[in-house]
């Protein structure tokens, strides 16, 4: 029997080997998978570039944007051609007795004896270029928008980590205080109290990850996503730590930036070609007709035929100018305010980037700080039962209190540093 059983062995010896041989790429392949599913399964944060990426790309008032500039780009070819020529053909002489007939075919060009088709061009240019100017405004805009989404995701999966902070502190206290119940140096009201602050903390998580959800919702929409995802990646944000630039330099990057100010110059510009097509309508317009013609007695023959209009109305055409003079005057009204009030939404934007970092630097270095000891205090004080266990929790909601004020006073910080990028022409957080 043993013999047998060694025989039987040796016979499956080389059997096994040719498996494992064979089947060794698929066990690598398998171990492969297996370390890499991990690497795979982790998400990547979101950050502002891709937010600010995504939404260049997917928004669709960008691309409604762009296709009204390409319409518009036509229009100048359009109002600087000729008129069409008419084609005419009729009967000059149809004799009742059908013996004859005098007729005539002529093509007929219209002109006009002034600059008015160049002058229509050129408006139609500068209006194109006001078109132009509106993509990049529809652009600051969707990334503005992506960015305030954006930082509404990051506000609440800061407050929902801030919680769950808070939630281990709580659940600490209430193991401190199960502690003194069991060797009789507490009440069972104190326990059922800290008991209280671990449900209420539980209903505040649960909150939150509702919040999350709806930012996400949110940023997702301003990212020009057409397939929501269901999970949520981790935001990224780095707050900036520097101070912003003098007024007078971030008025300059303004003025030469922002597109509303390019697109009112370019108004204003196609305001002034339109008083000069104005100008052009006390010039007359010009035809010329050349055609054949055949006569009964004379048979086929030639005819030409030129002739003006006669701008005699100068009323109406007085009216035209004076209205399109108006127009120019109020486009160049618009120009001078836009950069009135660039400057002023600048400095005010600076301004609140200031107290942004002021308010964020209080409670960051010293709100934070001192609340953090005066709760490590209170928990030795009442674990020497020196104080009672509401003065712990008094405490802890401080400290709660000072860390969500240290998250909303960052995220204004980072929201004053967006309106100030918009302001000056160039959205971002710290631009």
């Amino acid at each position: 029997m043993t013999r047998d059983f060694k025989h039987s062995a040796r016979n499956r010896a080389p059997a096994n080997a040719a498996a494992a041989k064979r089947t060794a790429p698929f066990a690598a392949g398998g171990w492969l998978l297996v370390l890499l599913a991990p690497a795979a399964a982790v998400a990547q944060p979101l950050t502002v570039e891709q937010v600010l990426a995504e939404a260049r790309a997917n928004r669709q008032e960008l691309k409604a944007s762009r296709a009204r500039a390409e319409a518009v780009a036509q229009t100048p070819k359009i109002v600087g051609a000729l008129s069409d020529p008419m084609l005419m053909g009729g009967v000059d002489h149809l004799p009742f007795k059908l013996n004859g007939v005098n007729y005539s075919v002529q093509l007929q060009q219209d002109f006009p004896l002034s600059r008015v088709r160049g002058a229509r061009a050129r408006t139609a240019s500068r209006q194109a270029d006001a078109a132009r100017a509106q993509i990049a405004i529809t652009a600051l805009d969707v990334e503005a928008n992506a960015l305030r989404s954006f930082l509404l995701l990051v506000e609440a999966q800061r407050m929902k980590a801030v919680t769950t902070e808070l939630r281990a502190l709580a659940a600490q206290v209430q193991s401190s205080v199960q502690a003194r119940v069991a060797a009789t140096q507490a009440s069972l009201s104190e326990a059922v109290r800290a008991e209280v602050e671990v449900a209420r903390l539980d209903g505040e998580l649960l909150a939150y990850e509702r919040e999350v959800l709806g930012a996400w919702a949110m940023t997702q929409a301003a990212m020009g996503r057409t397939s929501p995802s269901a999970e949520v990646p981790q935001s990224e944000l780095t707050t900036p730590t520097r101070s912003p630039s003098e007024v007078s330099a971030l008025v300059d990057a303004a003025i030469e930036r922002r597109p509303e100010l390019a697109q009112m110059r370019a108004s204003a510009e196609a305001a002034r070609a339109n008083v000069e097509v104005m100008s052009s309508m006390y010039f007359p317009m010009a035809f010329v007709r050349i055609g054949a013609a055949n006569t009964m007695m004379e048979g086929p023959g030639l005819m030409l035929m030129a002739g003006v209009s006669l701008p005699i109305f100068r009323e109406r055409l007085g009216a035209g100018y004076e209205e399109a003079s108006a127009m120019s005057r109020m486009a160049e009204a618009d120009v001078e305010a836009m950069r009135t009030m660039i400057q002023g939404q600048v400095g005010a934007a600076r301004e609140r980037v200031l107290s942004a970092q002021a308010r964020f630097a209080a409670a960051r270095d010293r709100l934070l700080p001192l609340s953090q000891q005066a709760v490590k205090l209170a928990m030795v004080a009442y674990t020497s039962g020196q104080l009672p266990l509401v003065s712990v929790l008094d405490a802890a909601r401080a400290q709660g209190e000072a860390q969500l004020d240290a998250v909303r006073a960052e995220l204004e910080l980072d929201a004053a540093w967006i309106e100030l990028g918009r302001a000056t022409g160039e959205v971002n957080v710290g631009s």
